[in-house]
């Protein structure tokens, strides 16, 4: 008798440790966390002190080109498919000059892996 209950013991837990890591993944983004309320406050005119303080440091940024910062941001929707979402800051001197993109990319309250945003209002 303590044969067969040690026995189903085992197989429990052995059961479990196949069975419950597959249970719940940590979802992976790629790239910068690209938030519309930072997006929503670059202006022009902005220096890139104040542009890297707001958005962080970009992703892609030209070695020989510094006018140009690439924001890209990478990540899994619930049903599976990747979405991607590029901002182009185009700066002169040390101010910015364009933003390009960013109108697709979703609120924090759309996003699957939503979480407080860290940034006021």
């Amino acid at each position: 008798m303590l044969r067969v209950k040690v026995s189903v013991c085992i197989f429990t837990v052995a059961m479990m440790a196949a069975f419950l890591p597959g249970c719940y993944r940590m979802p992976i983004n790629q790239g910068n966390r690209l938030e519309q309320t930072a997006i929503r406050r670059l202006k022009p005119g902005m220096t890139r002190e104040q542009v890297r303080y707001l958005m962080g440091a970009p992703v892609l940024q030209e070695p020989f080109d510094q006018s140009h910062w690439n924001y890209i941001s990478r990540y899994k929707t619930r049903s599976g498919e990747y979405k991607e979402h590029r901002i182009i800051l185009e700066f002169k001197g040390d101010t910015l000059v364009q933003v390009t993109g960013g109108d697709d990319v979703p609120s924090a309250e759309e996003r699957d892996d939503a979480s407080e945003d860290i940034l006021p209002e």
